[in-house]
């Protein structure tokens, strides 16, 4: 709180004086309730990022832990960047975005319209739904090695779209690994293949 020298404004020599001495405490007040109101927004955190919160419902990612400590790729396709670490995300295995998964968020800022296309990994230990787009399409089958481990993936090669199922764009690879249910989804006109959905699935590091 800021303290308004009552003294030196009645010892102003005029009126205008003392008018000037109280526009400038008046002006300083206001400032400093703007530097403070900024500096609590600032530092309030995004709801949507991961903090350090217990994921309901879960066992193997019991903790929400800072990025570097879940499982991530070590290979990722040309100018791809970590976007964010998600808790309440859409669009894997659980369609309602309540915090049952792990969502790691990549971009390539140098493809048009790649806000739009993004590379996402899904990890859960409690899916809820199966892989969103997927329900129902049979898969083609994919061998993968992480860590050393042979894992059979699935691949799918589209999405449903409106009853439809679509190849021109997106598509996925889901597998099991270590307790986790794992879904990486990319798109093809965001320069992402399925040659590369499986060495990031095989470049993950547990």
């Amino acid at each position: 709180m800021i303290e308004v020298d009552t003294v030196s404004i009645k010892r102003g020599n005029n009126s205008s004086e003392r008018r000037s001495l109280v526009k400038r405490l008046f002006l300083g007040t206001i400032t400093a309730g703007s530097w403070m109101l900024g500096k609590s927004f600032a530092l309030e955190p995004k709801a949507s990022l991961v903090s350090a919160k217990a994921i309901p419902g879960t066992s193997t990612l019991r903790s929400v832990l800072p990025a570097e400590n879940y499982p991530k790729p070590r290979f990722l396709p040309a100018s791809y960047r970590l976007n964010g670490v998600y808790t309440n995300r859409r669009g894997g295995f659980d369609v309602t975005g309540q915090g049952s998964e792990v969502v790691l968020w990549y971009r390539d800022p140098t493809i048009p319209n790649g806000y739009n296309r993004p590379l996402s990994i899904f990890l859960t230990s409690h899916p809820k739904n199966e892989f969103h787009g997927t329900a129902g399409k049979a898969p083609t089958l994919v061998p993968l090695l992480i860590e050393d481990t042979a894992v059979m993936g699935q691949y799918f090669a589209g999405m449903w779209f409106q009853q439809n199922w679509v190849t021109a764009d997106v598509h996925a690879l889901v597998f099991h690994f270590k307790g986790l249910t794992v879904g990486i989804r990319g798109c093809r006109l965001a320069a992402v293949s399925c040659d590369d959905l499986v060495k990031v699935a095989n470049s993950l590091k547990f």
